[in-house]
């Protein structure tokens, strides 16, 4: 079913009951039988069972990558080292640009500044 209540139906829901729900949708029709066949707790396949109930495939996505981090840096702020390391201190160690950009008002850890060094 999609979000309507209608029978999504066809190839893409075959697709998912021979993949997901295992034969014939049996994972679905065993009242949790399914977390045996998946290797997963029986609250993890209700809950998949639920989603592809209600939103048919759309459901199944993984909904952990969809955003971008609240912790990752901005783009102008790696753009703006890296210009300052290319212009000025090229050839400098990850160590000595490190001990100069906290000293010029740079807030990341050293290993931050390291990882995105053109090194």
């Amino acid at each position: 079913m999609n979000g309507q209540g209608e029978s999504v139906g066809g190839e893409a829901e075959d697709v998912v009951r021979g993949r997901v729900f295992g034969v014939d949708g049996a994972a679905i029709d065993a009242g949790g039988g399914g977390a045996d066949c998946w290797g997963c707790a029986r609250g993890r396949s209700g809950r998949w069972s639920a989603r592809y109930e209600e939103d048919g495939i759309e459901g199944l996505r993984d909904r952990r990558l969809s955003g971008a981090s609240h912790r990752a840096a901005p783009v102008d702020e790696v753009m703006r080292m890296v210009d300052r390391y290319r212009t000025r201190h090229e050839g400098w160690n990850p160590r000595h640009f490190h001990s100069w950009y906290r000293r010029d008002g740079g807030t990341r850890s050293y290993g931050w500044v390291k990882d995105h060094l053109p090194i």
